[in-house]
């Protein structure tokens, strides 16, 4: 009877134990994986800290046709979907007429930006000013004055700038 109490007791103390090392373990894991997702959180709070705060001097602008520049602001402006740019025109610059496929919405940020609509009325737009272009229309652009032209665009679709064909 002895043997069976300490049989009994052994396996008693063993299953004890056994939980005790399985709650050390999941304890100890759920630690490692607190401390693994806010590692996570604080690497993505980072980047998107450095995505959705930039000043201008740290926009990468492209160069477009002669005289325009392009830096995308956010979106995708290769894949289509929503994105947000700012476009430069240097000081007294003219753009030649074009089309784009999607329509945009600009703003004036900076300078004096005259804007010509299919029908060929031009619009000089000073800083704060909006202008909506449709998709698919000619037009023209050009910075008027001594100061480079600076215009938030948002637009949705891909960025493209299709020259107009001659006449």
């Amino acid at each position: 009877m002895t043997l069976k109490l300490t049989k009994i007791g052994f396996a008693l103390v063993s299953a004890v134990l056994g939980l005790l090392l399985v709650n050390v373990s999941v304890v100890k894991a759920d630690k490692m994986a607190k401390k693994d997702q806010m590692a996570k959180m604080e690497k993505m709070d980072k980047m998107a800290h450095n995505h959705n705060h930039r000043s201008f001097d740290d926009l990468k602008f492209e160069q477009g046709p002669k005289g325009i520049s392009f830096a995308l602001l956010w979106g995708d402006w290769n894949n289509g979907g929503d994105y947000g740019m700012i476009v430069k025109i240097k000081a007294g610059h003219v753009a030649p007429d074009h089309r784009h496929t999607h329509d945009y919405h600009g703003v004036t940020i900076q300078g004096k930006w005259a804007h010509r609509g299919k029908d060929g009325k031009e619009v000089v737009l000073s800083q704060g000013s909006y202008s909506k272009q449709t998709g698919t229309e000619n037009h023209g652009d050009r910075c008027v004055g001594p100061e480079d032209c600076l215009i938030l665009i948002h637009q949705h679709g891909k960025r493209d700038f299709i020259l107009a064909k001659e006449k």
